[in-house]
């Protein structure tokens, strides 16, 4: 995968869990930007469709 796509993902995922969204609405909402995302090569599943949950789905106290 793109290391420029990658990043991408995980500063968009990130960001919605420092605004306090669950772990797993974050990921959702985030794949779902990155299904018309403005760079047409990073709407292919390949992109952002390996990224998963494992544990706590809730939010983040931080």
């Amino acid at each position: 995968m793109d290391d420029a796509a990658t990043a991408a993902v995980m500063k968009s995922f990130y960001q919605r869990l420092k605004k306090g969204e669950g772990r797993a609405d974050a990921l959702a909402v985030t794949q779902q930007e990155f299904r018309s995302y403005p760079i047409p090569g990073w709407r292919h599943p390949y992109v952002w469709a390996a990224f998963q949950l494992s544990g706590d789905w809730r939010s983040i106290d931080w």
